[in-house]
């Protein structure tokens, strides 16, 4: 019986622990490639400094234009793949218990 406990424990561990630190870091990565080919926080960053350093009026009102395009466009991307991600973690960390709650409701149930 010592052993059964000891390999439950263990699945808890590496998954809530090990493997959910290996899960955390793909979805980051997946969100930083998203930002990167958005590049919507570097829009954010420079939105009101002038593309190609035009400094005249029409070159600064033309460029806070583009960049706004470009934030609008990339939260378009940003957004849903912010919340798919937010979704898949919460799954992630819902899954082990769904076995357990198949078996609560059957033995309610029964």
């Amino acid at each position: 019986m010592n052993v059964v406990s000891e390999l439950v424990l263990n699945f808890w561990s590496w998954w809530y622990i090990q493997n959910f630190q290996y899960i955390i870091t793909n979805i980051l990565r997946v969100l930083f490639a998203v930002n990167t080919l958005t590049r919507f926080s570097l829009s954010l960053k420079y939105i009101f400094v002038p593309l190609y350093q035009d400094n005249s009026f029409l070159g600064r009102l033309i460029s806070i234009f583009f960049r706004t395009a470009w934030l609008i466009f990339g939260s378009f991307i940003m957004l849903p793949a912010f919340l798919l991600c937010l979704i898949l973690i919460v799954i992630y960390l819902i899954l082990p218990f769904l076995p357990v709650l198949k078996v609560w409701i059957f033995i309610v149930n029964s």
